[in-house]
């Protein structure tokens, strides 16, 4: 057999191989192993610009450069990803007031707070026996007030009482000869009905 020996040379920017004939002839695998292990760029560009061609699966085809991914910045952590720690709500002091006041009153007591203010106001003139409505609840103790809420609520429970016959109220008879603010501040319309009094009992 024959041998070969190979220099690379380098014609118009190309590599190039001479070859030299020896005593054997080697064999397309050989000559690619050859250029594999000496001159793997030469194998490439030969093989890359079809001066030589290698068979697929050969142990000497030229492997491809793996490009290796850079690694990806890892940005620092942002301040604003920092979970918002929600600060704790102002717990308001406990009421030094007794809880009895802010409780709703009930319909007894309604009754009996009422009436007995009333039966100490004098009536709306010398003989009479009735008491302007905007008199009594001025009249009512602070207490008694907060528990019932406003002037509308007050009139509401009267109106509940009177049909119940626990407070009698009464209509206007001369209102002409009663003062207006009291008349205003006084007056429930129910169903044709203008109450301005409680009745003293």
């Amino acid at each position: 057999m024959k041998t070969f020996a190979f220099k690379t040379l380098t014609a118009f920017g190309r590599p190039v191989i001479k070859v030299a004939q020896k005593e054997t002839e080697p064999s397309l695998e050989d000559l690619a192993k050859w250029l594999m292990e000496q001159h793997p760029e030469v194998l490439r560009a030969m093989h890359n610009s079809g001066m030589i061609k290698v068979p697929s699966g050969s142990s000497a085809t030229p492997k491809k450069e793996k490009k290796v991914k850079a690694p990806s910045k890892v940005s620092p952590p942002s301040l604003e990803s920092e979970k918002k720690v929600k600060a704790p709500s102002k717990v308001s002091p406990p009421s030094l007031e007794s809880d009895d006041s802010s409780s709703e009153m009930d319909e007894k007591e309604f009754v009996n707070v009422v009436q007995a203010t009333t039966n100490k106001i004098p009536a709306w003139t010398s003989g009479a026996s009735d008491v302007y409505i905007i008199d009594v609840w001025n009249a009512l103790p602070a207490s008694a007030r907060k528990q019932i809420g406003d002037l509308n609520a007050f009139k509401k429970r009267l109106i509940v009482a009177n049909q119940r016959g626990d407070i009698w109220l009464a209509e206007v008879n001369l209102p002409s000869a009663m003062p207006d603010d009291k008349v205003r501040d006084s007056l429930i319309e129910y169903f044709g009905s203008k109450f301005v009094f409680i009745h003293k009992r």
